[in-house]
């Protein structure tokens, strides 16, 4: 049998195809990496050849024999059912996937109204992944901070790719079920929960790992898991004494073990992270010190250790934005601009998606250029189409344009990118309410009911939307849901007392008011009851009644609300009406 098979040179021309296969696909490999291909296309190539091998084994036994052979009917058969098996192999194997380029040319305008031109990755060939806090084994809680330090050197290595998105426990669809389970902090957390959480944000991966010491030499041990099915996709261990400098190796592995292909890693911009944070040792753990106090909800200690780091290393832009964001988040206007205004000048340190947040803020706040802040905001979220702050920020700002429509189609573009985020499937209803969609915005207040059936803000805005949609008896049976959810939470009886004034029914609303008032306690809930106490006297006209309520929730407003919001909510009030109404424009104007 073998020398049959020698005679009719079965093996040389099988060895001669499986020569040339070879050939062929190093030069798809090639062509891969010079032309930004799929790396599918390789595994295409591969299967395809090896599913044609039958036919060349058996033509070479009917035709290698020296001499001339006739083809004949069963040769043909042999080919089409060969091809035929092949390409329906083919076809289930590959049809879902992107076998052409990895990237595509747009043109977009940058944020100087320029048109240029951006290579963007194709939705298919981009990976996500959330990274964990690594839990420190050494027993010495003096390298506490570097559990969230070395997740701040990864994550501002990745934040260069194009082709990543990486998200940290610091979002709060992370945190508050962490709370819930009784972990103030993103440590010690079971895999359970770590893989609950890549699950709710609707990304491919999730990272962990540990950190310990070997003599003075730091060891770092990461764990990859696919989020689907919690599989370990890759482990590996890191040793050295810089932890920027691992956190530097590790993102490399992480892109590649994501299955990002290894041109996009040769070529991709890949500053070491020391240059994007800091390489002030000092500097990097009151960054990363900070971040861990932001996440246990300190926020004046947190903004403390900011300006810790920013004084060690006055370049730190990383430093000089976090003060400023949490100068905002604390309601102090002038030292946010003064951190953000002094951030722009670092911001040549900081990636790509971080310096647009920057322009975004700067255009806004320090240059009050909106139109400015539209196009740095479009160009983002054309170039970063999966990033979600970016896409946030975006219809924050079409909000403050009252541009209703802007927002709606941002906000679908994050339900794209995860069809749970309630934030966004929150805001996209109010959204619809706001251009009185009620139809719509009972759509996703439904969904919003379904992934969080005991949430009362749910059912208070689906009351309200029933409300705009005068189905008075349907909105009541819903704010009836809400009390017995809460049955002494002051917003459910402000939205019932308003759907009182609504139907004229000023007898039930004003027990209801009264009912708010005995309850307030803190100035938030003062400030409600105040307002719903305005549109009662509104409604009764009773002129002094109106006054003392107003004057109450302006009280309220400015224990609890930045001066500028606090502005913007009094600008609705009753009186102001009440007074155009009456006549008394003057006292308007005055107010």
């Amino acid at each position: 049998m073998i020398k049959k098979l020698f005679d009719r040179r079965v093996p040389q021309l099988t060895g001669l195809y499986l020569v040339a296969s070879w050939g062929f696909v190093q030069f798809v490999d090639w062509a891969v990496d010079q032309y930004a291909l799929s790396p599918a296309l390789i595994n295409l190539v591969v299967t395809a050849l090896l599913l044609l091998l039958p036919m060349i084994v058996l033509l070479a036994w009917r035709h290698g024999a020296p001499g001339e052979d006739a083809w004949t009917k069963v040769d043909a058969a042999v080919i089409g059912l060969n091809l035929v098996a092949a390409g329906g192999v083919l076809f289930i194997a590959f049809s879902g996937q992107e076998l052409g380029a990895a990237t595509t040319v747009r043109l977009v305008e940058d944020d100087d109204g320029n048109t240029v031109e951006r290579v963007i990755p194709k939705a298919s060939f981009r990976r996500d992944v959330l990274v964990w806090d690594f839990d420190n084994e050494s027993g010495d809680p003096d390298l506490d901070w570097l559990q969230t330090g070395i997740v701040i050197g990864i994550n501002a290595d990745l934040v260069q790719d194009l082709f990543v998105t990486a998200v940290d426990a610091t979002d709060p669809r992370v945190q508050e079920p962490l709370r819930e389970a009784g972990f103030e902090q993103a440590v010690g957390v079971p895999l359970t929960l770590k893989r609950q959480g890549a699950e709710r944000l609707s990304l491919g991966h999730f990272l962990d790992g540990e950190l310990d010491l070997d003599g003075d030499t730091l060891v770092v041990t990461t764990r990859l898991y696919e989020t689907r099915n919690a599989r370990q996709a890759a482990t590996h261990t890191y040793r050295g004494t810089d932890p920027l400098e691992i956190a530097d190796r590790i993102s490399v592995e992480l892109r590649r073990d994501m299955g990002i292909p290894n041109w996009q890693i040769a070529e991709s911009v890949d500053l070491p992270a020391a240059e994007i944070i800091t390489d002030t040792p000092e500097a990097f753990r009151a960054v990363s010190e900070g971040q861990q106090l932001f996440r246990a909800n300190d926020m004046a200690a947190a903004r403390d250790k900011m300006k810790e780091a920013a004084a060690l290393d006055s370049t730190c832009a990383v430093a000089l934005v976090c003060v400023g964001q949490l100068s905002l988040l604390m309601g102090d206007q002038q030292p946010a601009r003064e951190y953000f205004s002094a951030a722009t000048s670092y911001a040549y340190r900081l990636p790509e998606r971080a310096q647009l947040s920057i322009q975004v803020v700067d255009q806004l706040m320090l240059q009050g250029d909106p139109d400015a802040a539209l196009r740095t905001g479009r160009y983002w979220t054309e170039i970063y189409p999966q990033d979600a702050a970016g896409r946030r920020l975006l219809a924050q700002i079409y909000a403050m344009r009252g541009d209703t429509d802007g927002m709606i189609v941002q906000y679908r573009a994050l339900l794209a990118i995860d069809s749970i985020d309630v934030e966004a499937m929150s805001s996209l209803a109010a959204a619809f309410r706001v251009n009185e969609e009620y139809d719509s915005a009972l759509v996703y207040y439904a969904r919003l009911g379904e992934l969080q059936p005991g949430d009362v803000d749910t059912h208070l805005n689906i009351a309200a939307t029933q409300a705009g949609l005068l189905k008075f008896d349907e909105a009541r049976e819903e704010l009836e849901r809400a009390r017995v959810a809460a049955p002494n939470e002051p917003d459910v009886l402000n939205r019932m007392a308003r759907l009182d004034l609504q139907q004229g029914l000023y007898d039930d609303a004003s027990q209801r008011v009264e009912q708010m008032n005995s309850l307030a306690r803190t100035p938030q809930q003062q400030f409600a009851a105040a307002g719903a106490e305005e549109s009662l006297y509104y409604g009764l006209g009773q002129f002094d009644r109106l006054v003392d309520a107003y004057r109450r929730r302006l009280q309220a407003g400015a224990e609890h609300l930045p001066q500028i919001q606090l502005v913007s909510q009094m600008a609705n009030s009753e009186i102001l009406i009440y007074a155009v109404e009456a006549g008394m424009e003057g006292y308007a104007l005055s107010q």
